[in-house]
C-alpha cells in the first residue's frame, strides 16, 4: 500500500478516535435514543440480520477464494465472536462500545499490514490505550463513569476488529504463510 492512502487510513483513525471522545458526554442521550426507539427484541433482530448477512457474504468471499474448512473456521471466528457478543451484552452502551472499537480495530488493520507478532501486539495496545484514555475521559465527566469492565469490553471488541480487517484486507499473503508452513 502508498504511504500516501497509509497517511489517509490514519488522518481518517485520528478522526475517528477523536470523534469517540468529543461524542462521550452526548453518549447516554444516543443510547436513551437507541433504548426508546428500539425494543431489545428488535435490536436482537438487528443485530442477527447484520450478523447473517455479513457471515453469508463472508462464506461466499471465503468459497471464491477456495479455502479449505480450517481456514474458513479460522477466519470466521472473530465474526463469531462478535455475534456472539452481540447477544450476550444486555448493557446498550457495551453493545454500542464493541461495535465501536470493532470498527476502530478493522481500521487500524486497514493502515498496518500485520506480519509479525510485534505489530500485532503494537495494534492491539493502540486500540487497548484508546479504550483506556476513553474511560479516563469519563471519569471527568459529570454523567458518565470509568469502570475497568469497559476497558475490556473496548479491547475486545477492537481485537475482534484488527483480527476480522487483517483477514479482509490482506487475507491472501498472510493465510497462505499460515497455511503452507501447517500443510
Amino acid at each position: 500500500m502508498k504511504i500516501r492512502s497509509i497517511k489517509k487510513i490514519w488522518i481518517i483513525i485520528l478522526i475517528y478516535v477523536l470523534f469517540i471522545y468529543i461524542s462521550l458526554p452526548y453518549f447516554p442521550v444516543f443510547v436513551t435514543f437507541l433504548k426508546n426507539y428500539l425494543s431489545k427484541d428488535t435490536l436482537n433482530i438487528l443485530s442477527l440480520f447484520f450478523c447473517i448477512s455479513f457471515f453469508l457474504v463472508l462464506s461466499k468471499w471465503i468459497y471464491d477464494k477456495q479455502y479449505k474448512f480450517v481456514q474458513y473456521i479460522f477466519i470466521i471466528s472473530p465474526l463469531i465472536l462478535l455475534t456472539y457478543m452481540s447477544f450476550s451484552l444486555d448493557v446498550w452502551a457495551e453493545r454500542v462500545h464493541f461495535i465501536q472499537y470493532g470498527l476502530l480495530g478493522m481500521l487500524v488493520s486497514r493502515a498496518y499490514k500485520i506480519n509479525s507478532f510485534k505489530i500485532l501486539l503494537a495494534s492491539g495496545l493502540f486500540i487497548m490505550s484508546v479504550g483506556l484514555v476513553d474511560e479516563i475521559i469519563q471519569w471527568f465527566l459529570p454523567n458518565r463513569y470509568g469502570d475497568i469492565r469497559d476497558v475490556v469490553m473496548n479491547s475486545l471488541g477492537g481485537v475482534s476488529g484488527l483480527w476480522l480487517g487483517q483477514f479482509l484486507y490482506w487475507e491472501n499473503n498472510y493465510l497462505k504463510n499460515i497455511f503452507i508452513k501447517n500443510y
